[in-house]
């Protein structure tokens, strides 16, 4: 799952993956933790946060 979030994300294939997959999956990261802690930290919805982190984080990249 990493790897293809980071190659969408930034059109390298397995040789530029670390880095820059490190680089997305921290962004997502940090994004779905805002989100978790604006809404309270409940407990048992962390995959909706990460979706809409994600969803986020690759719309902000895209635009770049």
């Amino acid at each position: 799952m990493a790897w293809d979030i980071a190659q969408r994300a930034t059109g390298f294939g397995p040789v530029g993956y670390s880095r820059q997959a490190d680089e997305v999956m921290e962004m997502i990261r940090a994004r779905a933790h805002a989100l978790w802690e604006q809404a309270g930290r409940p407990e048992g919805h962390e995959p909706d946060f990460w979706s809409q982190a994600q969803t986020e984080v690759m719309e902000a990249i895209s635009l770049r």
